[in-house]
């Protein structure tokens, strides 16, 4: 009750002085271009996506950010982190829901520009996603200030809901298809996605949805909402925005904005996601691996001990081969190789702005893509290829600099710079003759996978 009492107050308060809905998104395409964007999966034509989704089940009551240009703030921590609570714990009441929000002004003090005192000069998505994800959010209840001047007693890093990571959905050049399949298969995933748009004087007087009487350029100022849903059949295809302008807004707050409005309006589009523990306390591995010459042959192997295969027949060199995984449940993953003369190669991610997180169910992933292969290449020898899969996110250059500047044990190496964190294979599942595991643990949060190649 005491939330409805709030919102009245500042609904009165907000018709009674006139004032103009306020936005607040700074368009930064410098952060944009080095956020990290998903590789591309075999399933990327979405053929099996749902024909509708939706996370509005999990959604707030849209809040009001006043006049005061706040979006960015509204729309990842009001918004998007409080669904992905809702739905981690199974809420689906809306005043429930409501009651775990997250404060946006506790985010935005800490990421507006420094001598803003009125909340008017605006914030990025990414350095609201970047707090969340380093920092953390408390809850609404916990902080009542719209446009705080300071704060005092800031909670411990660590006492603060955080998100895992987020990762850009799509790049400048990317067609308005892949925009919207692209969100759609991230909604579908169960992701709220973040959106900055330009915002035309059309979308404020929008009812039932938008439609857009403007055309798009560059100048109209910017928006932050979070996506909650989609429908194919839903005014010809249309994604549902949640918004922060109270609920006498559009249809209580919420919009139905069309595919193409969408892809042309919308700059930015981040999906946020966590990765937890099961219910129980563990974290839980569960995949397969396997590789495919260019001829897409299968490779057949032998399980040599837990925890490491070798391929049954040796690889000349100039062969062409992929490998596929697949993991059950969110994971980052990295795969490297090494050779005898303890020389370290990267293979996945092999760009610094490639997400190495595996997050879609069902998703099978190419290494090194879906156009690409790998080229066994060098000196013949014997070569190993490491599959590292990792509930939490690992600085790869630095852990390759790690296992090459040191001989020995590739376990014990990678146990000793990872803190004793990786799984013991001893304590995993293996089958025979298919790279198939499972594995659980408390405490240790990463699992490798050893594969032997002998290079003719």
């Amino acid at each position: 009750m005491r939330l409805i009492v709030i919102f009245g107050l500042l609904l009165i308060r907000w018709q009674a002085f006139g004032q103009p809905y306020g936005m607040g998104l700074t368009f930064d395409d410098k952060q944009y271009e080095k956020a990290p964007i998903p590789a591309n999966y075999r399933d990327d034509n979405h053929g099996s996506l749902p024909r509708a989704y939706s996370l509005k089940k999990y959604s707030p009551l849209p809040g009001n950010q006043l006049q005061l240009n706040t979006a960015p703030a509204w729309a990842t921590a009001w918004s998007a982190l409080t669904i992905l609570e809702a739905r981690r714990h199974g809420w689906t009441d809306r005043e429930l829901v409501t009651r775990n929000t997250y404060s946006p002004a506790f985010t935005y003090f800490h990421i507006k520009p420094a001598g803003d005192k009125s909340c008017e000069a605006g914030a990025s998505l990414y350095d609201a996603l970047e707090f969340l994800k380093y920092n953390g959010a408390i809850k609404y209840l916990d902080f009542l200030e719209f446009c705080p001047k300071k704060i005092t007693g800031n909670p411990a890093s660590e006492e603060m809901a955080k998100i895992t990571d987020f990762r850009k959905l799509f790049d400048w050049n990317a067609s308005k298809k892949e925009k919207i399949i692209r969100v759609k298969r991230s909604i579908s995933a169960n992701l709220p996605v973040v959106i900055g748009m330009y915002c035309p004087p059309s979308f404020l007087r929008a009812k039932s949805y938008w439609q857009p009487t403007e055309m798009m350029n560059t100048d109209m100022p910017g928006h932050a909402l979070c996506v909650v849903g989609y429908d194919d059949e839903k005014y010809g295809g249309a994604f549902e925005v949640i918004n922060s302008w109270g609920h006498e807004w559009g249809n209580g707050g919420f919009m139905w904005v069309r595919y193409g409005d969408f892809a042309d309006f919308v700059k930015y589009a981040y999906e946020i996601f966590d990765i937890n523990k099961s219910e129980k306390g563990f974290y839980e591995f569960s995949g397969e691996i396997r590789l495919r010459l260019h001829t897409q042959e299968g490779v057949p192997v032998n399980k040599v001990e837990e925890g490491i295969y070798e391929i049954k027949q040796p690889f000349p060199t100039g062969t062409f081969f992929r490998i596929m995984l697949k993991h059950d449940g969110p994971v980052f993953m990295y795969v490297f190789g090494y050779d005898r003369k303890n020389e370290f190669f990267r293979i996945f991610p092999h760009l610094d702005n490639i997400s190495p997180a595996i997050i879609y169910e069902n998703g099978l992933l190419n290494v090194p893509g879906e156009d690409n292969y790998i080229e066994i290449t060098g000196e013949p020898g014997r070569e190993q290829l490491c599959v590292l899969f990792s509930k939490v996110p690992i600085d790869f250059k630095q852990l390759l600099a790690g296992l090459e500047k040191y001989q020995g044990d590739i376990m014990e190496k990678l146990n000793t710079l990872m803190d004793g964190k990786v799984i013991d294979p001893l304590n995993a599942r293996w089958h025979e003759n298919e790279i198939k595991f499972d594995a659980k643990s408390v405490n240790k949060s990463a699992m490798l996978i050893r594969i032997t190649i002998d290079h003719l």
